[in-house]
């Protein structure tokens, strides 16, 4: 059988690839969400920094 989407005969390949895929895409959605994570953490610091010097 041939998976024309990557041009391989190898269906084991084909899934293999098509895993990599939806691993890269988790992988890329997670560091998506802790850099938003890390700008809220900033926001705060710099916040609670401006309250410490009572700004």
């Amino acid at each position: 059988m041939t998976d024309l989407k990557y041009g391989v005969h190898n269906p084991n390949l084909a899934q293999h690839l098509n895993q990599g895929r939806q691993t890269l895409k988790q992988s890329e959605q997670q560091l998506k969400d802790q850099e938003k994570d890390n700008q809220n953490a900033d926001t705060k610091l710099a916040d609670a920094m401006a309250l410490l010097r009572g700004k």
